[in-house]
């Protein structure tokens, strides 16, 4: 156990003292965090509730950061920042009856696909690092896609590889794989390449993606599906939602991404230890 891992026991040890049941979601359920991931947390109580009870017994575990209201583009559930002060870890807490429903779900589609092959883990590390990294020229409250979607379009990858497809489709409805799809069964497997590799491809594709006459339509369940020409859009799988918008990412900023990815994946061919720098 690292000393990250460590430190986030504790402090889940000493949440609990005030929830018993508790539920880590996102990254940090799945062990694809990075460092600087969010700790997001469902807890069964009102956030309201629990802010109350920290503030008027004057304890010493937790101080209240602020909160996350509910805005666009996410529209997520509002989220109650607490940090541990012992560990400095923050945590995202949602309450249980505000949650999207789909929030365990959205985990097990990525737990499914990190079953099916040994390299989605570390490909899905490595995109995470990736997008983390570049954080700062893709600011999440200005519309840029959150690391849910990034992780989304890798997968998405991992399913439409010409060459060497890595994935197959999710089912029409529910998070299992599609074995038997006519175009999965028929394609070749390429079980030599490894994740750093396929991160490096993965980012070519978000180059190449930002033609106009391409887009990136990221529909797990119809991986082939080519979606309006120049639009990049993300479905997400449990809720079948458009989640970069009504129409679409906004064409400077597929521009943006598109142009990073590419100057990214020349240097990550080159230096497979880039993405530490960023």
């Amino acid at each position: 156990m690292t000393s990250m891992e460590a430190d986030l026991e504790k402090a889940l040890a000493d949440l609990r003292l005030y929830d018993l049941a508790i539920d880590l979601h996102g990254s940090r359920a799945l062990d694809i965090a990075q460092p600087d991931s969010d700790v997001n947390v469902i807890i069964t109580r009102p956030l309201q509730g629990l802010l109350n009870e920290l503030q008027e017994s004057q304890q010493t575990l937790f101080r209240h950061v602020g909160w996350t209201p509910c805005t666009p583009p996410w529209f997520l559930a509002p989220r109650l920042l607490l940090l541990h002060v012992k560990t400095d870890i923050q945590f995202d807490l949602i309450g249980r009856w505000s949650a999207d429903i789909f929030v365990r779900e959205r985990d097990v589609v990525t737990n499914v696909c990190m079953a099916k092959d040994d390299r989605v883990k570390p490909f899905l590390e490595l995109v995470g690092k990736w997008a983390r990294g570049r954080k700062g020229f893709m600011p999440e409250d200005e519309g840029f896609p959150n690391s849910y979607c990034f992780r989304l379009i890798g997968l998405h990858f991992l399913m439409l590889r010409i060459v060497g497809v890595v994935l197959p489709p999710l089912t029409a409805i529910g998070s299992f794989l599609n074995d038997k799809e006519e175009r999965y069964v028929s394609a070749k497997k390429d079980t030599a390449i490894q994740a750093d590799d396929l991160v490096v491809e993965f980012l070519q594709h978000l180059g190449k993606a930002g033609k106009p006459e391409r887009g990136l339509w990221a529909n797990l369940r119809i991986p082939t599906e080519p979606g309006p020409p120049g639009v990049w859009q993300v479905l997400d799988p449990p809720s079948h939602k458009k989640l970069l918008g009504a129409d679409g990412l906004p064409t400077f900023q597929v521009r943006e991404i598109s142009k990073m990815a590419k100057m990214d994946a020349k240097a990550l061919d080159g230096n497979k230890a880039f993405l530490d720098s960023l």
